[in-house]
């Protein structure tokens, strides 16, 4: 028997992080659309952050929309000091499953100082997702936090990112005490008959 041992995956990374070209947000919500080809389960929501000190000068709302434009998950990441991870600031929120499907992932950046990435090199997704439009953005802060729809060919934005949950399975408590017992046994099983006279 096993169990599972959870780690979190960053959903999308700039494959060349130094080379990415970042500049202040205008007044939109962006984002860049993706397919799930095998579940996932969601447990961070991310903003750029490429401060080594990992401090955002802005709120920044990010959410994931169903492809009807529907709102399912969303939640602030607040101006001030984050942990970061491969220069992203998470914020964890409530485990939420992604069916097999296409979805877009919006941030806001109205009037904002934070940087954003609009020119990636390339961009390395997770197994489980498959990466389309990559420059989508609504312009107006009239609009507030919203769908992002028009794309901007070519582009390759990221300011909002996720983390999703990742199995390994590992031996339960019982099991691998059994393997030592096992293992213990053999390795003494083994040095008693090598110390066996033999008879002539």
């Amino acid at each position: 028997m096993s169990s599972a041992c959870f780690a979190d995956s960053i959903a999308v990374t700039p494959v060349d992080p130094l080379n990415v070209v970042a500049a202040p947000a205008q007044n939109f919500t962006f984002g860049w659309q993706f397919t799930v080809t095998s579940p996932v389960t969601v447990t961070e929501l991310g903003y750029y952050d490429p401060n080594p000190k990992g401090k955002l000068k802005n709120n920044h709302d990010v959410g994931i929309f169903a492809s009807d434009g529907s709102l399912l998950l969303s939640t602030t990441i607040t101006a001030g000091k984050h942990t970061t991870e491969d220069s992203f600031a998470f914020v964890t929120v409530p485990s939420f499953t992604l069916a097999d499907g296409t979805y877009e992932i919006g941030a806001d950046s109205f009037d904002s100082k934070d940087l954003f990435i609009f020119s990636a090199p390339s961009l390395s997704p997770i197994p489980q997702i498959t990466l389309g439009e990559t420059g989508l953005f609504t312009l107006g802060s009239t609009f507030g936090f919203s769908f992002p729809t028009p794309n901007q060919a070519g582009a390759r934005y990221m300011g909002p990112d996720f983390e999703v949950e990742s199995a390994t399975a590992v031996p339960e408590s019982s099991s691998f005490s059994m393997l030592i017992c096992a293992l213990i046994f053999f390795a003494f099983a083994a040095f008693a008959f090598r110390r066996k006279p033999v008879s002539v």
